[in-house]
């Protein structure tokens, strides 16, 4: 049981500072203006780079957890706050959205076609990803539940990845050449936990 209890701690605090994070991301984001560029600029890129960093840091301690299922009621003060993310996380990702005009303006050190933000979105929702795989085994019975909200996730993160091409280097696209044009910069995530 003490197991479980000290899993279940950590895996509470990877929720909070992923949450609190994700939040910082959003509000910072909003704040981006012509005006307050290339600093809030270089701030956003910041925010969103430090939260995937953090999370992938916290998903390999989860990952050395003993995976015993938890029972019904940890198992829903699991998934409350991974559901209390999703609803920020879709928010940052509409912020991103919002500010695109502002993030690839000629002020902005991330011009002409916010590449260097879509590479940092592109880590986050892969790291938004092993966190579904990593907390799957201790919540079992919400497994639905995880896979909807992973969804909601996926989809917020497209919506934004369709106006922030990914930068490729060359051992990805085959080929030595590195002024891969913007448009070409793009790849599909592989499915999401639960998809097909």
């Amino acid at each position: 049981m003490s197991n479980q209890l000290d899993a279940a701690a950590i895996i509470f605090e990877a929720l909070r500072v992923l949450l609190v994070n994700t939040n910082s991301a959003r509000i910072i984001t909003s704040q981006a203006t012509l005006d307050n560029l290339p600093n809030l600029a270089t701030a956003v890129y910041l925010s969103i780079n430090g939260t995937w960093a953090t999370l992938e840091a916290w998903i390999k301690a989860i990952q050395k957890l003993d995976p015993t299922p938890f029972d019904d009621e940890t198992s829903d003060k699991v998934i409350t706050p991974f559901s209390d993310f999703v609803r920020v996380y879709t928010d940052l990702m509409i912020e991103i959205i919002l500010k695109h005009g502002v993030l690839t303006s000629e002020k902005s050190p991330y011009a002409p076609d916010g590449a260097v933000i879509g590479g940092e979105i592109f880590q986050l929702q892969r790291q938004v990803e092993s966190l579904q795989n990593a907390l799957r085994p201790f919540i079992p019975n919400r497994v639905n539940d995880l896979v909807r909200n992973g969804r909601l996730a996926r989809d917020a993160y497209e919506l934004a990845a369709s106006r922030y091409p990914v930068p490729i280097r060359p051992e990805q696209d085959g080929s030595d050449d590195s002024t891969v044009p913007a448009a070409a910069r793009t790849f599909k995530l592989p499915d999401a936990p639960g998809q097909k």
